[in-house]
């Protein structure tokens, strides 16, 4: 069960669209899904080297109500900071509760 007082963090959670540029190329772009208010909570983090810069992975979990259609393609964005979903779960089994993995890529930091 989650408590009212837990949702704290306002999101979007947005889904890849691919739009065609001036030459009619694919472009990914981000459409909003749905707003939802979660909580949000870091759970690990690593730097590694990728393509010749540091970069730090943070890894998230983040707990809203139930919301049908969510995908690993599709991100929750939080302001200007990026989750990408890994992982969509329903711990509960009762459509109470949909809880995101995410990674939080930050390349340079």
């Amino acid at each position: 069960m989650i408590r009212a007082g837990d949702l704290r963090t306002r999101g979007i959670i947005e889904s890849p669209v691919d739009t065609p540029n001036d030459t009619g190329e694919p472009v990914r772009t981000w459409a909003t899904f749905a707003n939802a208010w979660a909580e949000v909570k870091p759970l690990s983090g690593r730097e590694q080297f990728l393509a010749q810069q540091d970069a730090s992975l943070v890894q998230y979990r983040v707990r809203l109500r139930y919301r049908a259609g969510i995908t690993p393609a599709m991100r929750f964005r939080v302001g200007t900071q990026i989750l990408d979903i890994e992982a969509v779960l329903q711990p509960d089994g009762q459509r109470i509760e949909t809880q995101l993995l995410c990674l939080e890529r930050k390349v340079g930091a």
